[in-house]
């Protein structure tokens, strides 16, 4: 089912979903969202294809290759050496003071945020991200808060999220300016149901969850299914404030919303998520592409004589 038509049939046909008691604004937010996820899911397509199968040639082996190709291994080892150079570069955080005075709240500033990243396994997401630079273009990293780290006392932490799996908005090169952004993951319809029991029985799979999900297998009895994340802002004109809220679907059932509180321990989150009203996410890019949210790597450079 690779068909656009064919999958949007398949959510109308979504009944389970259209029957879960949630309210006409959260109705309005899934609609929204899928509607979004659509536009979003078509026109990035060619450039996803292109990171799978800059991947697909990172991993080549030698013989697998054609006479006439540079060699597979001559091109990894170009890659190797990048990741080499960018891991010798790893940044560090480095706090400025304004002035004199908060020269000292600067200093204790680098030894918290630097212990942060030690604990956030740093070195090796950043070498994930490079690696993902340079094959595919682009890297993604989100900076988030992890409430199970530190004991459940919560710390912040940082993820390396595959750029195949991500969805900002292809009308804007920065991913801040966009109408939203989205991370997604493949899974089935009973881990969801698992992890989010309020939605259990209004969870179906969906066409979404077997395109692009790889070659993993279905228990019986279970379907597969998108994990929707959904990244957004709202601005406030009489504050001038924007607030990011994020919401979590799957199968056209809402699961988690931070504006509306459905699903949230602590009710709605009336200021946002974050005070500084930004997408968690950063994208490392091996090279700019005019007008695109996706950089271009090393191996698209070579792809058309591999």
């Amino acid at each position: 089912m690779n068909e656009v038509g064919d999958r949007r049939e398949a959510a109308r046909r979504w009944d389970a979903a259209e029957n879960q008691p949630i309210s006409e604004r959260e109705r309005a937010l899934v609609a929204r969202a899928y509607a979004l996820f659509d536009c979003f899911y078509d026109q990035l397509g060619e450039e996803h294809e292109l990171m799978r199968k800059a991947r697909m040639l990172r991993a080549r082996k030698p013989d697998e290759q054609s006479q006439t190709a540079p060699t597979g291994n001559t091109l990894g080892s170009c890659v190797d050496n990048m990741i080499a150079d960018q891991i010798d570069n790893l940044p560090e955080a480095v706090m400025l003071p304004e002035r004199e005075e908060t020269a000292q709240s600067a200093e204790e500033m680098d030894d918290v945020v630097s212990f942060v990243l030690y604990r956030a396994g740093w070195p090796g997401k950043y070498q994930t991200l490079m690696e993902d630079a340079i094959v595919t273009g682009t890297g993604v990293a989100q900076v988030f808060w992890d409430e199970e780290l530190e004991d459940g006392a919560g710390m912040v932490s940082v993820l390396a999220w595959h750029p195949e799996d991500f969805y900002p908005d292809p009308m804007y090169e920065d991913i801040q300016d966009g109408r939203g952004c989205f991370k997604v993951t493949h899974t089935t319809v009973a881990w969801i149901e698992e992890h989010y029991p309020h939605a259990r029985g209004y969870v179906t799979g969906d066409a979404y969850g077997e395109e692009d999900a790889g070659d993993f297998e279905t228990p019986e009895g279970d379907e597969r299914a998108l994990l929707i994340e959904f990244w957004y802002k709202r601005y406030d004109a009489g504050s001038r404030r924007t607030f990011i809220h994020m919401a979590q679907f799957a199968g056209h059932a809402l699961l988690f919303s931070t504006e509306t509180g459905y699903g949230a321990e602590g009710g709605a989150y009336p200021e946002g998520v974050y005070a500084h009203g930004q997408y968690p996410f950063t994208l490392y890019k091996f090279r700019d592409s005019w007008r695109k949210p996706f950089g271009k790597g090393l191996i698209h450079d070579y792809s058309g004589t591999q």
